[in-house]
């Protein structure tokens, strides 16, 4: 992913609504992204132009990087209401994502604070959910 490709994806991950956002995707694409930028910046170490630019973008990559496992966590299709309810009762603030909720809108939540909790939250959700999926295959069977 180059410089552009990049701009237009932040752009549009951001404007995504959460509900829809593929995280694991995002995750991989992001990862990609950094591979490149550092690949750029020493294709480009003795070109000032095009360096400033890759160290531009892995600056925003470095901002995004951080928040991605909790992005992932939140998008667990085991999340239930009874998770965000607990979610909003440790960060005391309203997290349940609506129609409409960006992933700028998530990250603006500065829910990072509580990153502990929330991932712990985030993973009981995800062994209830394959627990869950378990039991739906051994119940076809």
């Amino acid at each position: 992913m180059g410089a552009i490709n990049w701009s237009h994806w932040r752009v549009e991950q951001k404007e995504a609504e959460f509900e829809e956002l593929d995280a694991i995707s995002m995750e991989q694409q992001l990862t990609k992204a950094i591979s490149n930028m550092a690949r750029y910046q020493k294709l480009f170490r003795e070109t000032p132009e095009p360096l400033s630019v890759a160290q531009l973008v892995k600056g925003q990559i470095g901002e995004l990087a951080p928040r991605i496992p909790m992005i992932v966590a939140l998008r667990n299709p085991g999340m239930k209401d009874r998770h965000w309810k607990q979610l909003e009762e440790v960060c005391k603030q309203d997290i349940i994502p609506k129609k409409g909720t960006t992933l700028n809108d998530m990250l603006n939540l500065d829910i990072q604070d509580h990153k502990g909790v929330v991932m712990k939250i985030c993973d009981i959700a995800a062994k209830e959910y394959a627990f869950e999926e378990a039991l739906i295959e051994i119940e076809k069977e």
